[in-house]
């Protein structure tokens, strides 16, 4: 049995990683060469499956995303981490005196890649593949995110990452959306932050930061789903010409219903026109 667990952090922008335990007997040893570069402020984790072992349980598109080694910061005491359920290693009598930081080997999804593993683990419940704690609060999250498409709770915009210019959808919150994050955001559990990249210190990341990106991150995946099931860009006539002759706009029309196309022009005049765009957005917040 493999307990998959989630965990996302602002280290990456909100991006959610996931990793999985496993009991001693099932979990074979670590073939990455990058372990070491941990080992200096950090053990490894006695129960992570490792690549391998969640490479299987997963379809081949989601496996071939990026994977990393990472530090989980988590209740320990002196016999180790404590581990999240009582069928990958005895909990009784131990009681977590401390955060620590241990090596797990994770795989970083992209919204829409998190997006399909929770329609998977709804579709196709396995008793093989169990979700932690942390897992299901990240299947909750979709859930926020998913009614909010359904009520039709998001408009188009632009986002800006790493200098580069993507079309974007956003989320409109009513009272009880905001309600339901700020009750997501008590009951987060620590395992659902507790990944970074430095053995020395824990995460620092505000769940609420962490809640808002994600849920964008997964509203836009449910979205660019259902365009590209129904083929909605095919609706949209493709301009000719070169960035500089068609008018900005029309490339951000299009963008919007091309997951992943970048919207290029000179940073000067993609600034202005996402303020352009926040003005126009600007009475749907109020």
């Amino acid at each position: 049995m493999l307990i998959l667990h989630a965990a996302a952090t602002k280290a990456m922008d909100g991006t959610v990683v996931i990793w999985s335990e496993v009991d001693r007997e099932a979990r074979s040893q670590p073939k990455g060469k990058g372990l070491w570069k941990w080992l200096a402020g950090a053990g490894e984790h006695p129960y992570h499956g490792g690549r391998d072992r969640l490479s299987a349980m997963l379809p081949k598109v989601l496996a071939a995303g990026e994977w990393l080694w990472m530090t989980a910061w988590l209740p320990s005491d002196s016999g180790g981490p404590l581990a999240s359920d009582e069928r990958i290693a005895a909990r009784a009598g131990r009681r977590g005196e401390r955060l620590a930081p241990w090596v797990v080997r994770t795989l970083m999804l992209s919204s829409g890649s998190l997006h399909e593993l929770f329609l998977l683990c709804r579709e196709r419940p396995s008793t093989e593949l169990q979700l932690s704690d942390d897992a299901a609060f990240w299947l909750r999250t979709q859930e926020l995110a998913g009614s909010l498409v359904v009520r039709q709770q998001f408009v188009p915009g632009v986002m800006e990452l790493k200098g580069h210019w993507f079309a974007d959808w956003d989320p409109i919150y009513e009272t009880k959306d905001l309600e339901e994050i700020e009750t997501l955001a008590e009951a987060m559990p620590m395992a659902a932050c507790a990944l970074n990249q430095d053995p020395r210190r824990p995460p620092a990341d505000t769940r609420r930061w962490i809640l808002h990106s994600t849920i964008r991150g997964l509203l836009r995946a449910i979205v660019m789903n259902a365009a590209n099931r129904n083929e909605t860009w095919k609706t949209v006539s493709q301009t000719r010409g070169s960035s500089k002759t068609v008018p900005l706009h029309k490339r951000w029309v299009e963008a919007l219903l091309s997951p992943g196309s970048e919207t290029q022009r000179s940073g000067q005049e993609l600034m202005d026109f996402a303020v352009e765009i926040g003005l126009w957005r600007e009475p749907l917040f109020r």
